[in-house]
């Protein structure tokens, strides 16, 4: 799967969109050159079979990966506290969220955070975080909202510059935009 020319210095992500295209999500990771993710889910989606089929084809792909599902509830400083020490002590260099627009939001809130808690702890002490801290995400959704655009007969399946707007907030006017999102109609429906 070639990205076309897709830099995780855009300023939109790359949108995957259709039945089944969660089956690229290793490819998306490895194209991107990313070689261990950490997967943030809910406890409710744990036992999600496409979050089972993601994660067969990453450990087929060899990718070294790491699955989280304590994140429960919208952000709070304690599940950054928390992600960040898995993140940090587990040797990721990158997340894979999948789950609703509440774990959706908080993945952007925590890679401000993060990069904000990496500045700290180097006492490099800046007027704000700047993107290149930023970790690299990828965002598989499991529900949209009417504020999202999502339509079947739309070729991307999703306006992309819906995505920034609503899934990733404005923090301190920076934002961290995820490389790519998945929205898979299956997962969508199903959920």
């Amino acid at each position: 799967m070639a990205l076309d020319g897709h830099s995780s210095s855009s300023s939109l992500p790359f949108v995957i969109s259709g039945a089944g295209s969660i089956r690229g999500v290793s490819n998306v990771v490895s194209e991107f050159g990313l070689k261990a993710p950490l997967f943030i889910t809910s406890a409710s989606y744990t036992l999600h079979p496409a979050l089972k089929k993601i994660l067969r084809r990453v450990d087929k792909a060899s990718l070294i990966f790491g699955v989280t599902s304590a994140i429960d509830e919208p952000y709070t400083a304690q599940n950054t506290l928390l992600i960040s020490e898995l993140f940090s002590k587990g040797g990721f260099d990158s997340l894979v969220v999948f789950g609703g627009s509440n774990l959706c939001n908080f993945a952007s809130r925590f890679v401000y955070d993060y990069a904000q808690l990496s500045q700290d702890k180097t006492n490099t002490h800046h007027d704000s975080v700047g993107s290149s801290n930023f970790i690299p995400y990828i965002l598989i959704p499991t529900e949209l909202h009417n504020t999202l655009q999502y339509n079947n007969s739309n070729s991307n399946g999703i306006t992309m510059h819906e995505i920034p707007k609503v899934m990733t907030p404005s923090v301190n006017g920076l934002k961290p935009i995820p490389l790519s999102v998945i929205i898979d109609e299956r997962i969508i429906s199903a959920s």
